[in-house]
């Protein structure tokens, strides 16, 4: 029964290159994965692979894709515009809401909460717990982080 379920999300959310960070932590810059024989490069499907995307849409700012200007995330406005640090953590919810909005993949956005936040305003990346409906109904609850990698 899971296997089914498992094929039936890589046939609705897609497949992908799988990504890791090449420096070895969890939020250095990211490579492609090769499978553990190091023979082929690896794939990620399902939840996995609309996880992925989603971080590579979170961690890349708002219109500087060539080739689709409304791909990204528009977090960095919110920091530079707002002194209030509730009102950044609005208009940073906000951001990745629209982002969520924009996955064709995603039906229905349930909840979007942070991680601990930093205190710093020059901290890089702020984790984000969405937890979103599928196009086949499933409830997943996604860890996705925003902002750029180091």
């Amino acid at each position: 029964m899971a296997q089914k379920q498992e094929q039936r999300q890589a046939e609705l959310l897609g497949i992908g290159l799988a990504l890791q960070s090449s420096d070895g932590s969890s939020d250095g810059p990211l490579d492609l994965a090769f499978t553990p024989d190091g023979r082929d490069i690896a794939l990620v499907s399902g939840i996995e692979a609309l996880g992925q995307d989603l971080k590579i849409a979170l961690t890349t700012g708002l219109g500087t894709d060539p080739f689709d200007l409304n791909f990204g995330f528009a977090g960095a406005a919110a920091m530079v515009e707002e002194t209030d640090p509730n009102l950044v953590r609005e208009r940073l919810r906000v951001a990745v809401i629209r982002v969520l909005q924009l996955e064709p993949r995603i039906s229905r956005i349930r909840a979007v909460d942070f991680g601990d936040v930093p205190d710093s305003r020059a901290a890089r990346q702020l984790p984000v717990l969405a937890t979103i409906e599928i196009l086949d109904g499933t409830v997943a609850t996604l860890a996705l982080s925003t902002g750029a990698q180091p």
